[in-house]
């Protein structure tokens, strides 16, 4: 099951949230942190990356997903694996 953190971290404010589930908008999460956290970029297809809110907001929203919403096991977003 998913935490209740993980949830909080990534399911943006209304009225965005409304077009999908949390699952989804956990999913999306998931599925874009394996392109945009850590040092290579090339695969985020955020097309503010280069911006400075996205470079303020992406450290804690890894961070978030890191902690909060991969399941025991999986690869570290930032190297290494979970524990």
């Amino acid at each position: 099951s998913i935490r209740q953190e993980c949830y909080d971290a990534v399911t943006p404010p209304l009225p965005i949230c409304l077009g999908s589930t949390a699952a989804e908008w956990v999913a999306k999460a998931i599925d874009s942190s394996t392109r945009c956290c850590g040092d290579d970029l090339t695969e985020c297809k955020c097309p503010v990356k280069e911006g400075v809110m996205f470079k303020e907001k992406i450290g804690p929203f890894c961070d978030a997903v890191q902690n909060y919403c991969m399941p025991e096991g999986s690869p570290n977003l930032r190297g290494g694996m979970m524990k």
